[in-house]
C-alpha cells in the first residue's frame, strides 16, 4: 500500500480550543444538539430554525466534534476560520 494524496488538515482556535479540522473548512459551528461541522461555505440556519445548512449535494462540509454549549446560545457559534 501507499499513500496517493493526503489530504491536509489545519488547526485553529474555537472559542478557546485548538481543534483540527479539514483542509477545505472555512466555516465552524455547531448545531442546537452540540454537533460542531466545518463548512466549506458560509452556512445559513435551516427553514426550521434547528441546525446550520448547506446543500449537501453541492457543498463540502464535516462533523467535526461534539460538544456541550454550557448554555452558550448555538446561534452564536458560527465563525470563519
Amino acid at each position: 500500500m501507499k499513500i496517493i494524496e493526503l489530504k491536509e488538515s489545519k488547526k485553529v482556535n474555537y472559542f478557546g480550543f485548538i481543534i483540527i479540522i479539514p483542509w477545505f473548512a472555512n466555516y465552524l459551528a455547531v448545531d442546537q444538539d452540540g454537533t460542531l461541522n466545518a463548512f466549506r461555505n458560509k452556512p445559513e440556519l435551516n427553514e426550521e430554525g434547528f441546525f446550520w445548512w448547506t446543500d449537501p449535494t453541492c457543498e463540502q462540509f464535516q462533523q467535526v466534534a461534539v460538544v456541550d454549549l454550557e448554555g452558550m446560545n448555538w446561534k452564536e457559534t458560527l465563525i470563519k476560520v
